[in-house]
């Protein structure tokens, strides 16, 4: 057997249900990687150079570049994992949620209150009711 060949009693994780915010939380990372590779392309970064220099002439553009660059990749991660627990949290509400027996409605199906349809005498409570 290989080193990258799954042993044969592996049971496959369960599919897990996806969220808006999954797909929003991996669009912030993905905007993250792009800014970060932007950085790196030297045609990119003089043009950015230019612009700040104009823009706010008493800094330095690389020191300007390098704190918005920081900066903007550490609102994206943070926001990202934000919505990652929001992810997690919505999806483990949805597992609490299951179909309930209405209130009221006792062992034979009929309800507490169909007595006062029905225009007969209230049930007596019950051990569980008092």
């Amino acid at each position: 057997m290989g080193l990258d060949a799954t042993p044969p009693d592996a049971t496959p994780t369960p599919h897990r249900p996806r969220v808006w915010q999954d797909s929003a939380a991996e669009s912030l990372l993905a905007i993250a990687v792009a800014i970060i590779a932007l950085s790196g392309v030297n045609s990119f970064v003089l043009w950015l150079n230019l612009w700040l220099a104009s823009a706010i002439p008493s800094y330095d553009p690389m020191v300007t570049m390098l704190a918005l660059v920081v900066v903007a990749i550490a609102a994206l991660i943070t926001a990202s994992i934000r919505l990652k627990i929001a992810a997690r949290g919505a999806r483990e509400a949805t597992r609490v949620l299951r179909p309930l027996r209405p209130r009221g409605v006792g062992a034979e199906g009929t309800t507490s209150y169909s007595h006062l349809v029905s225009g007969e005498a209230p049930p007596a409570p019950s051990r569980a009711q008092t």
